[in-house]
């Protein structure tokens, strides 16, 4: 199981909140972000995403923020591997509570 997943589960019963994970490049990624109807879209990258393919998604997020608002909200998680599930799930839950933020990038590390 990803993180992405992990955190979809977590946050199911939250109807605001679109889980976009991803553990290599997708040339979907910004379509499945722009696809996404709920107000907030939280791209996680998992710690075996490649050094490049992780640059290129990080560099979507800022247009995609501008793209999309003000109606939709996006963020991303950049989780490296020493991560704690706990920190990761409470960085998530911060930017999906942060109602005035979008575009913001959080890199979960121990």
């Amino acid at each position: 199981m990803t993180i992405g997943d992990a955190l979809a589960r977590a946050f199911a019963s939250e109807d605001a909140v679109a889980i976009i994970g991803t553990s290599a490049l997708s040339d979907s990624l910004v379509e499945r972000v722009r696809g996404a109807s709920r107000a907030f879209a939280l791209v996680v990258l998992d710690h075996d995403v490649p050094a490049l393919d992780r640059a290129m998604m990080l560099a979507a997020i800022a247009p995609l923020a501008i793209e999309l608002g003000p109606d939709r909200r996006i963020g991303a998680l950049d989780v490296r591997q020493d991560a704690s599930w706990d920190d990761i799930l409470s960085a998530a839950r911060f930017l999906a509570g942060a109602g005035s933020t979008t575009g913001q990038i959080l890199t979960v590390a121990a």
